[in-house]
Parts: structure tokens; C-alpha cells; sequence
């Protein structure tokens, strides 16, 4: 039965690498329709003096929502010989049939991270242009780290799922990676093009690489990546609020959620130290109280045992007390000074001690 139940799960298996190689194919064909939606952008490029030295797109798909989270991180520089004081742009992807996608924060990361306004303006054909100011001047030579992200919803599929993500860049590239973190519960992943390599975090999530060497302003690029999964919605159990709709479109950026969820787990720990301190420091107060309690204890105890051994050794007296122990001595004396026989001696002792008794 065994091994039935494990040729059935292999067989499952090989076709479902078939159905999803058939839907890479498809979306992977010649003739991508990622052409003609660029086409207009190419043709109103103008040069910007800014080039990007370091660029990494990550795509979250059915992480903390039930959408798909794309986070840019990246790095400019002013190869011009005079200050930069435009605009920043970037192309959104969003879905024809769906709201266009609103960014949730946009951060100079320079000196931490300083979350600033922003403005998304549709572009007519499923995508929109994030624009911002940089609050600096970015001189000739300067760099200029940023990052900002956004939700948007490009699975397709109920089990088997897939999402196929073009990029568009205004600016040249010299430095390009591309990552995606399918859902914790996610089986057979498969990206195009191929992942490079992989890396899986402590949260029990993995993810996948590509590299590319450079990019020139004007060119696009369409990724495709899917997997299996039964379950929908967020996979990130850690995120009680997952799901939540956030203000969205022109504003100041909050705090996205993985920022947020690292707080609450820093919060969570350091709560956790700072109780077992307090818990440590009152068992060893008791242990301590206790300690000195039972040394008064055995101080007591060997006080009264060296007593009661005093008492023990010191031999019994054979006098006896009362009015008549006088009278004893008394007679005592008066044979020892010779006024009286023995014989009347032991008469008197025998009247005292019957007078005793």
C-alpha cells in the first residue's frame, strides 16, 4: 500500500512539472506582448543622468496578503557633472483588469529609513509611474540609496499558480537581481529564467535568485514563476493583521508589514529576557533567604545540642536541697569538732532523713 500511495505521489508529481513547464512555455513565447506595452515608454525616453549601480526587485507572492508584495531596493548615482534635483521614477506593474497597484512606502535609506511623500500616476495601460523628490541634493559622484514597495495581484490559477512579472527600467543598470519567495506551504517552484541560487531564512521560507550583469535604460525584461499550492491567501503565519487594507496612493509611507513583524518580534524577545531576569533574580533572592534561614536554623539547633550535651556530662549532685540539708551540716560539723560520738551522728542523719521523707 506503501508503495502505491508513493508511485501515485511521483506520478502527481511529473505531471505537474509537465502542466507547469506547458504554462512557462506559453507565457515565455516569442512575440510577448511586454514588447508593445514598452514600445511608447522607449520611444519618450529621455537620458537621465543618474545610473543604477545596484538594483534588486523581490517578489512575494501570497506572503502577508493575499497579493503579491514587491519590495525594490537599490542604489543611484549622479554620473553628471552637476546637481540632481528632478524627479525619481519608476514604472508599476498592475493588472488590466484590476486597481493599479498603490505603493504602502517609499524610504531614502541613507541614514535609516526616512519614509517620505510620493505620487503614483496611472499611465493608461495597466501601469503606473511612482514618482518622488529626494529631500538631498544628489551632487556629481553621490550616491542615493532608496527602497519602497507595493501589493498587486498577478497569479493566475487556483492550485497550480503562476505570476509573470516585466520589468521596465528608465535608468541604465550595472548591478541587477531578481528574487521570489514562494509561499512557505508552496511545492514544485519554478522560475524563468532559472534560479542561480537559493537561500532559506530561519522562518522556513526560501528564496530564489537571478543575476543579471547589466541592464540598459529603455530595456525590459519579463520574469515568469509558479508553483502549487491548495491553500490561498497569506502563508506568513507570523502577521496576525495579514490581509488588512492599508491607506494607499499620495501620502507619507508607514512602516511596511515585515518591518513591523521584526519590531513585534524584537519586542516579543526582548520581553522575554527582560522576564526571565526578573524571574532569575527572585528565585535566587529566595534561594538566598532560604539559605540564611536554614543556617539560623542549624545555629539553633547546635546552640541547644551543646547545651543539652553540657547538661549530659556534668555529673549529678548527690546533695540534697531543702530546710534539712542544713541540719546535716550542722551535725556534720559537731562530730568533726568532737562534741558529739559517732554514734549520735548517724542517729541525728537518720532522724533528718526521715524527717524528709
Amino acid at each position: 500500500m506503501l508503495k502505491k500511495m508513493k508511485s501515485c505521489a511521483r506520478v502527481f508529481n511529473i505531471l505537474l512539472a509537465i502542466l507547469l513547464l506547458l504554462q512557462s512555455v506559453a507565457f515565455m513565447a516569442p512575440g510577448s506582448e511586454e514588447e508593445g506595452l514598452f514600445q511608447g515608454r522607449r520611444d519618450e525616453l529621455v537620458p537621465e543622468p543618474l545610473v543604477l549601480t545596484d538594483l534588486e526587485v523581490a517578489i512575494w507572492p501570497e506572503y502577508d496578503r493575499a497579493e503579491t508584495l514587491v519590495i525594490f531596493t537599490g542604489k543611484l548615482r549622479n554620473d553628471s557633472s552637476e546637481d540632481f534635483t528632478g524627479r525619481l521614477k519608476f514604472l508599476m506593474p498592475g493588472r488590466s483588469d484590476l486597481l493599479l497597484g498603490k505603493a504602502e512606502m517609499v524610504c531614502e535609506t541613507e541614514f535609516g529609513m526616512k519614509c517620505i511623500q510620493y505620487e503614483i500616476r496611472e499611465m493608461g495601460d495597466g501601469y503606473g509611474e511612482l514618482t518622488w523628490t529626494p529631500t538631498t541634493t544628489i551632487g556629481p559622484g553621490q550616491t542615493f540609496p532608496f527602497m519602497f514597495e507595493y501589493y498587486y495581484d498577478p497569479l493566475d490559477g487556483d492550485v497550480i499558480k503562476t505570476l509573470r512579472h516585466e520589468f521596465f527600467t528608465y535608468y541604465n543598470i550595472e548591478n541587477f537581481v531578481f528574487s521570489v519567495k514562494p509561499p512557505v506551504d508552496a511545492k514544485g517552484f519554478f522560475m524563468e529564467p532559472v534560479a542561480q541560487w537559493d537561500s532559506k531564512g530561519g522562518d522556513g521560507f526560501t528564496n530564489f535568485y537571478n543575476r543579471m550583469s547589466t541592464l540598459s535604460a529603455g530595456e525590459s525584461i519579463s520574469f515568469l514563476a509558479g508553483y502549487n499550492r491548495v491553500a490561498s491567501g497569506p502563508s506568513y503565519a507570523g502577521d496576525s493583521s495579514a490581509g488588512a487594507s492599508r491607506p494607499t496612493g499620495v501620502g507619507i509611507s508607514q512602516i511596511s508589514r515585515p518591518i513591523q513583524s521584526l519590531l513585534l518580534l524584537f519586542f516579543v524577545v526582548t520581553g522575554g529576557f527582560v522576564a526571565y531576569a526578573v524571574k532569575s533574580s527572585g528565585k535566587s533572592s529566595y534561594k538566598n533567604s532560604k539559605v540564611k534561614a536554614n543556617k539560623a536554623v542549624k545555629k539553633q539547633v547546635k546552640t541547644a545540642g551543646e547545651i543539652t550535651k553540657k547538661k549530659k556530662t556534668q555529673p549529678p549532685s548527690t546533695e540534697k536541697k531543702g530546710p534539712q540539708s542544713g541540719e546535716r551540716k550542722k551535725a556534720r560539723r559537731l562530730l568533726l569538732e568532737g562534741k558529739i560520738s559517732e554514734e549520735t551522728y548517724n542517729r541525728l542523719v537518720a532522724e533528718i532523713d526521715e524527717d524528709d521523707n
